[in-house]
């Protein structure tokens, strides 16, 4: 247990900072994700602690056929493209896991990729800000722990923290369509 507590601000601050590198972590997944390099196991554990996360991608990604056609065909400069394109940008180095420069599997243009990703500009976009949502949700739950843990306090106290995190409005009718699935099982 810790002699002195953390303060509100200082707490606030780790939350910020764990958002924010979340937030980098979350396009990286997503371009492995459109790009074949990364799987959603929907029966792992994580999908288990993060159910209305996973139902979210489940039902983005059926929506979005087209993502398979992006398989192998993504190298850091259409990574960047297709972020710059969604309202968004990482940094390249962050992107090392693709091939930088090199020519993918065949012999798609960068303007028919981004085409694709135009035809279906608002799933992209939605689950973009799943992956967001998702990782911002394990770095709030982390964060928690953390604090009950180095206090030594409880659910209750912990609360007087405010460590949380907003939902964005495009996820929504996931949420709440998940929650009324719920509800009608019980």
């Amino acid at each position: 247990m810790s002699a002195v507590p953390y303060s509100k601000r200082k707490v606030n601050m780790m939350r910020v900072n764990a958002i924010r590198k979340e937030g980098s972590i979350a396009k990286n997944l997503f371009i492995a994700f459109i790009s074949g390099v990364h799987i959603l196991d929907f029966d792992s554990e994580d999908a288990k602690k993060y159910p209305i996360d996973y139902y979210t991608f489940k039902k983005i990604i059926e929506n979005t056929p087209s993502i398979e056609k992006l398989h192998d065909q993504i190298n850091t400069y259409r990574a960047a493209q297709i972020l710059e394109l969604l309202g968004t940008s990482v940094d390249n180095k962050k992107l090392s896991f693709l091939t930088a420069h090199k020519d993918p599997l065949s012999n798609t243009s960068a303007q028919e990729i981004l085409d694709i990703i135009k035809a279906d500009l608002n799933n992209y976009k939605l689950l973009l800000d799943a992956f967001i949502c998702y990782r911002h949700r394990k770095a709030v739950r982390n964060l928690r722990l953390k604090v009950k843990k180095e206090l030594g306090i409880t659910n209750e106290e912990v609360k007087v923290y405010k460590i949380y995190m907003k939902i964005p409005d495009s996820l929504r009718p996931f949420i709440n369509s998940y929650k009324k699935q719920q509800q009608e099982k019980q």
